[in-house]
C-alpha cells in the first residue's frame, strides 16, 4: 500500500491503490492464475479420495496441493520472482497432470472420472501458463515509474 501511495504522491495522482495497480500494470493476469491453481488443487482434493484408478501418488498428490495453494496465495502483482514462480508452478503442474491424463487413458480400462478430472486440470495448469507468461511479459518489460 506504501508503494501505490509514494506513486500517487510522486506523479501527483488522486487514485485508489486498485485503480493504481490497474493503470501500472494492465496486462497483470495474477489474479486469474491464483483461480486456476486454486481451482486446480480442489479438483485434486475431490478427486482423490474417490479415485479408483491410478492416480497420483498421496505424498505427491498433497505436495502439490499445498504448492499450488501457497503459490496462489503469495500471487502478488509486484513481486516480478513470485510471477515468474508462477509460471514455473503451471508449467510443472501442466506436465505432471497431462502426464497423469495419458497414462490413465493408455493403461486403464476407460472410467473417465480420473481421466477427466486429470485432464481438465491440466488445462486449467496450461492457462495458468499463458496467463502467467503474458504477466512477466509485461511485468519484464515494463518502466517502472520510479
Amino acid at each position: 500500500m506504501a508503494e501505490f501511495e509514494r506513486i500517487n504522491d510522486e506523479y501527483g495522482l488522486d487514485e485508489s491503490p486498485s485503480e493504481t495497480k490497474k493503470r501500472l500494470l494492465p496486462h497483470y493476469h495474477g489474479d486469474i492464475v491464483r483461480y486456476l491453481f486454486l481451482t486446480s488443487a480442489i479438483l485434486l482434493i475431490l478427486n482423490l479420495p474417490v479415485s479408483k484408478g491410478p492416480s497420483l501418488p498421496l505424498p505427491l498428490a498433497i505436495i502439490c496441493m499445498v504448492i499450488l495453494v501457497i503459490s496462489a496465495g503469495f500471487t502478488n502483482r509486484l513481486k516480478k520472482a513470485v510471477v515468474a514462480t508462477d509460471f514455473i508452478i503451471s508449467v510443472v503442474g501442466f506436465f505432471i497432470a497431462e502426464t497423469y491424463s495419458v497414462h490413465i487413458y493408455k493403461t486403464t480400462p476407460f472410467d473417465g472420472k480420473d481421466f477427466f478430472t486429470y485432464l481438465a486440470i491440466s488445462v486449467l495448469l496450461f492457462f495458468a501458463t499463458y496467463f502467467s507468461i503474458r504477466s512477466i511479459v509485461r511485468l519484464f518489460s515494463a518502466k517502472s515509474p520510479s
